[in-house]
C-alpha cells in the first residue's frame, strides 16, 4: 500500500505522531525500516520523533536522505522518572548517546521536551538550566516544549504510577491538572528565560 501511494503523492512524512515507530517488536519486524526504503526510493522527506534509540540502527538509511531529522522524547533527564512513567523506552543514557551517532553521521536531531511532569521533569531552575545546557552541549537544532494534556479517563492510570512512585506528589498533581495553578505558566516562563539565555530555538507547544 506505501509503496503505490508513494509513487503517486508528494509531501512531507512524520514518523509517527501518536505511536512510536521503534517500539521493541520493530528489532524483529524491521516494518519502520521498510517504510524508509519506500519513502527513500522516492526521496520523501522525513521526520521521525522516538523514544527508542533503536533508530540509529536505520542511519544507514536516513543519512541517504536529501531531508530527514529524527527527535527524541525525553519527559525528564532523570531516569527514575523515565522508568516510572515509561518503562518501554530506552534509558536518558542511551537516547543521548543515540544523539550523538545521528549528529555524527550529520543527521538533524532536535528534542520533544514533554509532556512536562508536574514537579518531577525538573526540580529546580538549576535542574532545567543543566537539562538544556545538554541538549545544546548535543547540537540539536531546535527543543519542543508542551505540557501534560491528560485524555479523559487516562487520570486514574496516571495517578496509579504516581501513589506507586511519589505518592507525596498526588495532591500537588490534582492541584496543577484540574485546579487553578499558575504552574504551567511559571514552566513557561522558566523555560522561555532558559532558552533566551542559551541562545537555543525552542518551541512552546502550549
Amino acid at each position: 500500500m506505501l509503496a503505490k501511494e508513494a509513487a503517486k503523492k508528494k509531501g512531507d512524512v512524520f514518523i509517527s505522531s501518536l505511536c512510536d515507530a521503534y517500539q521493541p517488536l520493530e528489532a524483529k519486524y524491521k516494518l519502520t525500516r521498510a517504510c524508509l526504503e519506500i519513502l527513500l526510493a522516492h526521496q520523501f522527506p522525513v521526520a521521525i520523533q522516538t523514544k527508542s534509540a533503536l533508530v540509529t540502527r536505520d542511519i544507514d538509511l536516513l543519512r541517504q536522505f536529501k531531508d530527514s531529522e529524527v527527535g527524541f522524547t525525553f519527559t525528564s533527564l532523570d531516569d527514575g522518572v523515565r522508568r516510572a512513567f515509561e518503562p518501554g523506552s530506552s534509558s536518558v543514557q542511551e537516547k543521548l548517546d543515540a544523539i550523538k551517532a545521528l549528529r555524527a553521521a550529520s543527521i538533524r536531531t532536535y528534542v520533544f521536551f514533554g509532556p512536562i511532569l508536574p514537579h518531577l521533569s525538573f526540580k529546580s531552575d538549576d535542574e532545567l538550566d543543566e537539562y538544556f545546557e545538554t541538549f545544546k552541549r548535543l547540537g540539536v537544532s531546535h527543543v519542543f516544549v508542551d505540557r501534560l494534556n491528560l485524555k479523559p479517563g487516562v487520570w486514574s492510570a496516571v495517578e496509579a504510577v504516581l501513589k506507586k512512585n511519589h505518592p507525596d506528589l498526588v495532591g500537588k498533581w490534582r492541584e496543577t491538572l484540574f485546579g487553578k495553578s499558575d504552574y504551567w505558566e511559571r514552566t513557561k516562563e522558566q523555560i522561555s528565560a532558559v532558552c533566551a539565555k542559551k541562545e537555543m530555538k525552542c518551541i512552546l507547544c502550549y
